[in-house]
């Protein structure tokens, strides 16, 4: 398992789906936010990052845009997220699958040189 953690967090288009097994089968349940989402001590606990695309925002961090990942664990110390809206949907299915550790070791070193190469 990866962990992903930022200190401060704005998410624009956040859209979480949680797939859940019921008697009747599985239920998605999708949350949303209508606004920019902030999020302090954010750690994601992830098997498949997605394709990561950078950009440079405004304040100079390092950003990351159109994410798309498998997290098993989502931790936060305070998030802030107006315009919340939960729904649900009958059925479902994986969108992303897990990868294998070789190739987490080989995200995290990726993501490890990208911030060296940002902060220089």
């Amino acid at each position: 398992m990866l962990e992903l953690k930022f200190e401060n967090a704005s998410v624009k288009g956040l859209m979480i789906k949680k797939l859940v097994k019921t008697p009747n089968g599985i239920m998605t349940n999708i949350i949303t936010s209508g606004d920019t989402v902030l999020f302090k001590n954010l750690s994601l606990y992830v098997t498949n990052p997605g394709e990561i695309e950078t950009y440079t925002p405004a304040n100079g961090n390092i950003g990351l845009k159109n994410v798309k990942l498998l997290a098993h664990a989502v931790t936060s110390d305070s998030s802030i997220l107006p315009k919340y809206n939960l729904s649900f949907e009958n059925g479902g299915e994986n969108e992303l699958e897990p990868k294998s550790e070789q190739e987490l070791i080989q995200i995290n070193a990726y993501l490890e040189n990208l911030l060296k190469s940002h902060a220089k």
